[in-house]
This record gives structure tokens, C-alpha cells and sequence, in this order.
């Protein structure tokens, strides 16, 4: 039996998931975005995940805090200003959880929100 502090080698990120998966919002207000992470072997979830954020919008009126909608968030929050006709937020994570995010050329898993304005 493993004991808390030592990580599983062979444990998997086998998916993500995004909440809220789809907010409509009619004013520029703040949104949070949090990241959950399910992975084949226990703890099976792990929220929120540190996560790399990215977004579709380009040309788009969305205002992002710091640590916003895109770059890494070790916090696996994203926290989104704006009202937008239509955006597709990304968070994307290594499926080997013993690699940093922003590793390069390694195997991702990502899970989408969408943030649209009314």
C-alpha cells in the first residue's frame, strides 16, 4: 500500500473536466473556472488541477486577471472577464501527472468550457 505523500508511477490523467462547462452571462462580469482532473488509479479526482489554460479568442473582447484564461495556473483556476459572443476555454494537463505543466512533446488530456454572452 502506498503511503499519501508518494505518487503512484503508473496513476493516469485519463480526462478533465471543466465547471461550469457553459455559462451565459449578459453582462462583463467575472467568471471562475475550475479544473478537475479523473485519473485510473486513487485519489480517482483531483480538484481543482493545476492546469494550463488557453482560449479561441482572438479578436475577442475577454479580459483575463493575471493568472486568468491563459498560461499556466498551478491553482487550476481560470478567472475570465467579459462578455463574449462565443468562447471555447481550454484546460489541458500532462496524462503523466509526475511531469510539469508546460511540458513540451508529452502526451495532454484537455477538457473545454464554454462562455457565451446572451
Amino acid at each position: 500500500m502506498h503511503s499519501m505523500g508518494v505518487a503512484d508511477p503508473s496513476r493516469t490523467l485519463l480526462s478533465i473536466s471543466v465547471s461550469p462547462s457553459s455559462v451565459t452571462t449578459s453582462a462583463v462580469g467575472q467568471i471562475q473556472f475550475v479544473a478537475t482532473g479523473i485519473f485510473g488509479q486513487p485519489p480517482l479526482t483531483v480538484t481543482p488541477l493545476a492546469a494550463n489554460w488557453s482560449g479561441n479568442w482572438s479578436g475577442v473582447p475577454l479580459y483575463c486577471s493575471s493568472d486568468g484564461c491563459a498560461g499556466m495556473n498551478p491553482n487550476g483556476l481560470a478567472i475570465c472577464f467579459g462578455n463574449t459572443p462565443g468562447v471555447t476555454i481550454t484546460a489541458s494537463a500532462p496524462s503523466d501527472p509526475m511531469l510539469p505543466l508546460g511540458s513540451k512533446n508529452v502526451p495532454t488530456v484537455s477538457g473545454t468550457a464554454a462562455l457565451n454572452s446572451e
